[in-house]
C-alpha cells in the first residue's frame, strides 16, 4: 500500500485533521490539475469534475473531505 493510498484510507476513516498540503499532494498524485490558487481556496479539475477546496483554516473542513472522497469513488467506479 503506497503513501497516497494510506492517506486516502485515513481520510475515509477520520475526515477531521487533514491538512491542506496533504489534500493538495493527494489530488495532484491522482491526476487532478490545479487550475487556480487563491488566498483561501484552490480549484482542481479532472475532466468534467471540479473541486473547490477552502484552505482558510489549519485543517480542511470535513465536508470538503467528504466531497473529495465522493469524487474519488465516482471516478473509480467509471474505470
Amino acid at each position: 500500500m503506497s503513501k497516497h493510498e494510506k492517506r486516502l484510507e485515513r481520510m475515509r476513516n477520520n475526515p477531521k485533521g487533514i491538512r491542506p498540503a496533504q489534500v493538495d499532494s493527494l489530488l495532484i498524485h491522482y491526476g487532478f490539475e490545479k487550475r487556480r490558487s487563491g488566498k483561501n481556496h484552490c480549484v482542481y479539475s479532472y475532466g468534467t469534475h471540479i473541486l473547490i477546496v477552502n484552505f482558510h483554516r489549519a485543517y480542511v473542513h470535513p465536508k470538503a473531505i467528504k466531497e473529495i472522497l465522493d469524487t474519488f469513488d465516482e471516478l473509480l467506479e467509471g474505470e
